[in-house]
């Protein structure tokens, strides 16, 4: 999980296919896609397992996490 404004920034430094047709959406609309996005929060069918990508992942306490979760 990371904030709107970093999913947007994270976005836009990709390098992606033209025929995503990234080339028609502006940072400012990007940016307000994330935002929606994140106040929707998870999807709910599932339990869920938050991870804060801003910071370093330890992937083995991760691994653990969501085996205790499943």
């Amino acid at each position: 999980m990371c904030d709107p404004e970093t999913a947007a920034e994270r976005f836009l430094s990709r390098d992606r296919h033209p025929a995503h047709g990234d080339h028609r959406k502006s940072p400012i609309g990007i940016l307000k896609q994330f935002r929606a996005l994140h106040r929707l929060g998870p999807l709910g069918f599932a339990p869920v397992v938050t991870v804060d990508t801003e910071v370093p992942i330890d992937s083995a306490k991760l691994v653990l996490r969501i085996q205790q979760t499943a």
